[in-house]
């Protein structure tokens, strides 16, 4: 109960979405059900911890936008695209995690190599970070990452 409830919490903090922690920390461990018996104790870790949040860092909204998109036929085609490309990368990350997952599983107890092997792809996906973006947006929560998306005329 207490795992749940600080789930809740986290989840309600970082995303400042006190509901939306309590509903995921108590469906995520359990398929077709919700933990019911978690469900005082993560709403009250999860609203605490959200008021705590905006005592220290105010409530203004993660994103923001600028004025109402209106969407035509070419956005809706290029959204059918990049859903199929982001399948794609969904399939290719899946084999790569059971690659791993059976490279990790090789190597056994010898956790100084597993270590040095994670170190390692940390380092090279921060060294690509710092290089495509200027700064290691993969490394952190990635609002900024998230924010450089939602602001028009970014990239080009």
């Amino acid at each position: 109960m207490l795992i749940l409830a600080g789930a809740a919490a986290g989840i309600g903090a970082i995303f400042k979405a006190p509901l939306t922690g309590i509903i995921f920390a108590l469906e995520a461990p359990f398929k077709d059900d919700l933990a019911h018996e978690a469900l005082v104790p993560s709403l009250v870790s999860a609203v605490t911890s959200y008021l705590t949040l905006i005592a220290i860092d105010g409530s203004e909204p993660l994103f923001s936008f600028l004025g109402v998109a209106s969407f035509s036929l070419t956005d809706i085609a290029a959204s059918a695209v990049l859903s199929l490309l982001v399948r794609i990368a969904a399939l290719v990350f899946i084999a790569v995690y059971k690659g791993v997952t059976r490279i990790v599983g090789i190597l056994g107890r010898r956790l100084y190599l597993k270590a040095l092997i994670g170190t390692g792809v940390l380092s090279v996906i921060a060294i690509v970070g710092v290089w495509l973006f200027h700064r290691p947006y993969p490394l952190g929560i990635s609002y900024d990452l998230i924010n450089l998306a939602l602001t028009p005329n970014t990239l080009g």
